[in-house]
């Protein structure tokens, strides 16, 4: 059955030009149409504040973490900023330049800016681009990689491009999960909106660093029977189709990713369910049918205890 996507829109604070932008970032935005973006990489890069984009935006001025929503038609100036920025192309196409690359973003594209590091965006169509942009302190990011020993000194140091091609289906729903939570939260981030974050932090790492290629195929073709059979796979099958027994491919499983094969099933399963919820119009009776669930009150009942919220409230929070 053909089912319809539905448009996502995200009530986000506004970076747009008619709040204030023009009269608080002056150095930010080029309004002159006739300048050509590659010129500007000659210009002396101008600096965004942090705090100055917290009052822009009308956050508290404590706050270490923001996201808005930016409908980008003008190209910006060729600047840097006090903090790092991912920049996440919800429609339409960019294209973005920094000294030494340049790069179309289409839609669905992810862009990891660090601290200082001069670049330049700017819409290449007739129709604006809309953007969502994480903007994080340099202190709650330290916070991160003193807590976290998966990140060090040199993580996102440099500029990171994940095109559409290659950005995977599990990054873009947690990105998503991260930016819901913080608009459920009313714009103020909680521990769980920070772990979030960590989460996505951990997807962009694993795609530029992949992990996966330190597992055997033997866990590589498990992983891939689990994620594209998700909504039926068992133990047993997987076990049948590997030709090993349950109790070697457990074991060999555990000990290549640290988790069970019944976690990788029952996260496939997740995965699968938040992409229905996101993309489809299904209801949440057959999202749970076709996501593997015994039923849908099994299936509220896991998904609650994951995401902390039920399948509607997710649902109803992006539609």
């Amino acid at each position: 059955m053909k089912v319809k996507s539905a448009k996502m829109t995200w009530n986000l604070p506004s970076l747009d030009p008619d709040f204030q932008l023009l009269e608080n970032l002056k150095n930010y935005l080029i309004v002159d149409e006739t300048v050509l973006p590659f010129n500007q990489i000659h210009q002396a890069s101008s600096q965004i504040c942090f705090k100055d984009l917290l009052e822009t935006l009308q956050l508290p001025q404590e706050a270490q973490l923001a996201i808005a929503s930016h409908q980008m038609t003008y190209p910006s100036q060729w600047h840097n900023h006090d903090y790092i920025e991912l920049l996440y192309i919800l429609e339409g196409r960019l294209f973005h330049l920094t000294s030494e690359t340049t790069h179309v973003l289409e839609r669905n594209s992810l862009c990891v800016i660090p601290i200082e590091e001069s670049h330049l965006i700017t819409p290449i169509d007739n129709e604006p681009a809309t953007v969502v942009n994480v903007l994080v302190h340099p202190s709650l990011f330290q916070k991160i990689t003193e807590l976290d020993p998966h990140f060090s000194n040199n993580v996102f140091q440099k500029p990171l491009i994940l095109e559409s091609t290659v950005l995977n289906e599990e990054l873009v729903l947690n990105l998503k999960t991260f930016i819901l939570d913080y608009y459920k939260n009313a714009y103020r981030p909680t521990l769980i909106t920070i772990a979030h974050f960590i989460i996505v932090l951990h997807g962009i790492l694993n795609q530029t660093q992949p992990h996966q290629n330190t597992f055997d195929q033997l866990t590589k073709d498990c992983l891939h029977l689990i994620k594209n059979g998700a909504p039926t796979i068992t133990q047993h099958q997987l076990s049948q189709q590997m030709s090993y027994s349950q109790g070697h491919l457990s074991r060999h499983i555990r000990q290549q990713t640290g988790q069970t094969i019944s976690y990788h099933i029952a996260q496939a399963k997740l995965d699968k369910a938040r992409q229905l919820l996101l993309e489809t119009q299904l209801t949440i009776h057959q999202v749970a049918e076709q996501s593997g669930y015994q039923s849908e009150s099994h299936f509220h009942r896991l998904f609650k205890k994951q995401m902390s919220m039920t399948p509607k409230q997710y649902r109803k929070i992006v539609q």
